[in-house]
């Protein structure tokens, strides 16, 4: 028999479709029963209550509802899986459609009724179990989870701060069937404090006046703030964000000089400021276990708490006053903000950070004025 040799680029290409075409034949809706299983089916999603008691399906202009007695399982085309499982429901057995979030060596399933939600999990050969919270918050469930997940040292932590979500014990569950070692994405509130340096900047609107005159440096400050960061999508990233207190003086001196060095006049700028400063920041951490980089970037915005001066004071040779220049400082200021640091575990919850950050503030009312840079070294904890 002649064989028939394809070309290497075709045949790639043949089998590249093959595998699209497989992926697209599992990517649809169906129904399965202890003997056969529907493709194609069109399934409605009437949200977790409704799905948990009845799979609903459209026929022509029909629906048609199925019970956890008539089918063992369902999926959606987004991957949504319900299965058919005995719980107990107020004392006794019932079966229901419990939506499957994670599958492997350890299974967790999601059911929820007027109640509210509840979370189950399971070994393969062993019975479901319920993860109970009670309605004052208890944390029962992480006793449960400890004792489920001891033969994993690994997880020990993420058990000790998961709390009772989808997301959060999904990924507890994940990293458990895979015995991985990792920091566990949540939510922390903590305290910063540190020194802020910032300075004044004018805008290029500003390059003949005599505000150019001065040699803008940066003014040290104490800052305090309270911050609170949120995981995204449980991943590396999170949501930062931060309240700071801050309080800065400012005092600048310059010569006028023309001609033949000639001193014309002097100026001078005297000025403390109050404020309010929010950063709101995307955050990733790289997901070493004890020491752990990040970068932040975001925006900030401000609000001026006292301003005790907004003049450029001008003085003649004899450093008598002549008048006064209005001058308007960031207030209330909006701008970027961007940094880096390191995060330190010191146990399965708290953490310290040490935080460099560095940013500018632009006048929200006159854009053209003065521009504030802002920048800092924070420390940090949360608890």
């Amino acid at each position: 028999m002649k064989h028939i040799h394809l070309p290497k680029n075709l045949a790639l290409l043949l089998l590249a479709c093959f595998i699209a075409s497989a992926a697209a034949a599992q990517s649809v809706n169906y129904i399965a029963t202890d003997t056969a299983t529907t493709m194609g089916v069109r399934l409605m999603n009437e949200g977790a209550r409704l799905n948990a008691q009845f799979c609903h399906v459209l026929v022509g202009k029909d629906t048609v509802r199925y019970s956890p007695h008539q089918i063992k399982e369902y999926g959606f085309i987004n991957g949504q899986i319900y299965v058919s499982r005995e719980i107990i429901v107020k004392g006794s057995p019932k079966k229901v459609f419990l939506e499957q979030l994670v599958a492997g060596k350890a299974s967790l399933y999601y059911y929820e009724d007027s109640y509210g939600p509840v979370f189950f999990i399971e070994k393969k050969g062993q019975s479901l179990i319920e993860l109970v919270q009670t309605s004052l918050g208890s944390s029962r469930f992480r006793a449960q989870l400890a004792e489920f997940t001891s033969d994993c040292k690994q997880v020990e932590d993420a058990v000790r701060v998961v709390s009772y979500t989808k997301s959060s014990l999904s990924t507890l569950i994940q990293r458990y069937n895979n015995c991985e070692l990792k920091p566990f994405p949540m939510k922390k509130f903590g305290l910063h404090a540190g020194v802020g340096a910032s300075r004044l900047s004018p805008s290029s609107a500003q390059e003949d006046m005599l505000i150019n005159l001065f040699d803008f440096r940066y003014d040290k400050s104490f800052v305090l703030g309270a911050f609170m960061s949120f995981p995204i999508a449980q991943s590396d990233f999170s949501a930062f964000a931060e309240l700071m207190f801050q309080k800065t003086s400012y005092s600048y001196e310059a010569k006028d000089i023309i001609g033949g060095n000639v001193v014309a006049q002097y100026i001078e700028f005297n000025n403390t400021k109050t404020m309010l400063l929010l950063p709101v920041m995307a955050r990733y951490t790289y997901p070493s276990n004890r020491i752990r980089p990040y970068v932040n970037v975001g925006l900030q915005v401000s609000y001026t708490l006292n301003n005790t001066n907004s003049f450029i004071e001008r003085k003649n040779t004899s450093h008598n006053p002549l008048h006064a220049l209005p001058v308007t400082i960031p207030s209330p200021g909006f701008g970027h903000v961007w940094g880096a640091g390191l995060e330190i575990r010191l146990d399965h919850r708290r953490h310290v950070f040490v935080d460099f950050r560095s940013g500018q503030l632009y006048n929200v009312k006159k854009f053209d004025d003065l521009r504030e840079m802002t920048s800092g070294v924070f420390l940090g904890i949360n608890f």
